[in-house]
């Protein structure tokens, strides 16, 4: 696990896995690994980076979530953890990056990650923070998801 993965850190597929191409799952929703759409695609890859990115839009002091919300998502997020662990045998964990997600796609872009999002975002927040994303970049919708790098 990487708690506060600095955006301008973030490995290349090549460092994380055996080589080749690399898939970043960035869990926005949907935390869990069994019948994931993003998790099976990501397993079609060489490398694959588990990724939950707190934007501070959404968690920080001024954010959109209260306390209750916030507590469940880290207990739930330690779960989902723990199921990569053990998927893995213990070789990988849930990345965490905080800060702006925009920024955190671009970085993954550059460093040649393929990233996939299991379904776009039904909040406002979230439709307006993937159309940030998607602007100079490399961004195309795939039916229930977001493919850049493609």
């Amino acid at each position: 696990m990487r708690d506060g993965l600095d955006a301008a850190a973030i490995p290349s597929p090549d460092a994380v896995g055996t080589g080749g191409d690399g898939a970043v799952v960035w869990h926005r929703d949907g935390l869990r690994t069994a019948d994931h759409p993003a998790v099976a695609a990501a397993a079609e890859h060489d490398a694959v980076l588990p990724l939950c990115v707190f934007d501070p839009g959404f968690y920080g002091a001024d954010g959109l979530a209260c306390d209750a919300r916030v507590r469940f998502l880290h207990e739930s997020l330690a779960d989902l953890d723990d199921r990569y662990h053990t998927a893995s045998g213990g070789t990988a964990g849930l990345s965490y990056v905080h800060g702006d997600p925009v920024a955190v796609v671009r970085a993954l872009d550059a460093a040649g990650w393929t990233g996939i999002a299991a379904r776009p975002p039904t909040g406002r927040h979230g439709r307006a923070r993937d159309r940030r994303a998607a602007r100079g970049g490399r961004a195309v919708w795939l039916g229930g998801g977001v493919l850049w790098g493609a």
